[in-house]
């Protein structure tokens, strides 16, 4: 039930906001991206650690920005300046 309540409100959110941007660290495969996706919200950045989810991620979300970092050696301005080009984002995700 949790589950479904979740997903109306994005689904509500979705639907009424302009942004919708989002940036999902510990990105695996790309499943939680997916369901974003799928709730019209854009994945603008997704950072995975582990090479072999990271190449796994490429193949399923091969339009999205992704990066195979250490998200502790990376900082905000980085972030921003460097892959986003100052792009304002609206939340971030993990899994």
């Amino acid at each position: 039930m949790l589950r479904l309540s979740l997903y109306i409100v994005l689904l509500i959110i979705a639907m009424t906001e302009e942004g919708n941007h989002i940036i999902d660290l510990f990105c695996g495969a790309g499943g939680l991206s997916l369901g974003f996706e799928m709730a019209n919200f854009k994945i603008d950045l997704a950072i995975e650690l582990e090479e072999n989810y990271y190449r796994a991620y490429r193949r399923n979300h091969s339009e999205t920005l992704s990066l195979n970092k250490d998200i502790t050696l990376l900082n905000c301005e980085e972030i921003s300046d460097k892959y986003l080009k100052n792009k304002e984002i609206d939340g971030i995700i993990g899994g």
